[in-house]
């Protein structure tokens, strides 16, 4: 029989030593079941390398044609959104193109940064419960939650989520919100 969870669950020290390269979120908010708060496990180096392959094959130099820089395609906004919420601490000058491309360490804190913010905005939408369903066929996972974030942001895929696909907003390249949570399953 299953339990049902009553209260906050905090995880991090038990499932830590069970998944030893992974990162576990913080709190597990209200669930039906308290076997929910395991799905939110993930591997946050192969995430983070998944994503360096698809932002930009892997190089920290990467410019596109939009601007968006380094690594993980970060745009300026994007930066600024962090320092100005507190999760990342980056300087005008460390903004500069040339100055961001030649940094690889400051594009690992923003890409964490953006990672757990992303984790924070999409708890607080309530998304982490549909974790293991499916929309228009594809598994929802957390690191695939994380990458359309990434993509498009944690607002356009609370919409792709809740219309079951219906709104599925895509980057300046023209790729999708859906696209990226299928990269991740």
């Amino acid at each position: 029989m299953k339990q049902f969870a009553l209260t906050v669950i905090i995880i991090g020290l038990s499932f830590n030593s069970i998944f030893s390269n992974s990162n576990v979120v913080d709190e597990c908010y209200i669930y039906d079941y308290i076997e929910d708060c395991e799905k939110q496990a993930y591997d946050y180096d192969l995430y983070r390398t998944r994503m360096a392959v698809l932002e930009s094959s892997s190089s920290y130099t990467a410019l596109n044609q939009f601007g968006y820089l380094g690594m993980y395609q970060f745009g300026r906004s994007t930066l600024k959104g962090l320092r100005r919420s507190g999760y990342l601490k980056i300087s005008n000058r460390e903004m500069i193109t040339k100055n961001f491309l030649s940094n690889p360490e400051l594009q690992e804190r923003a890409m964490k940064a953006l990672t757990d913010h992303n984790i924070k905005v999409l708890t607080r939408y309530g998304l982490m419960k549909y974790i293991g369903s499916e929309v228009k066929g594809v598994e929802v996972t957390l690191s695939g939650m994380l990458a359309a974030s990434h993509l498009v942001g944690p607002n356009a895929v609370k919409k792709l989520i809740k219309s079951n696909g219906i709104i599925n907003k895509a980057d300046g390249n023209g790729t999708t919100a859906l696209k990226y949570l299928n990269e991740f399953v």
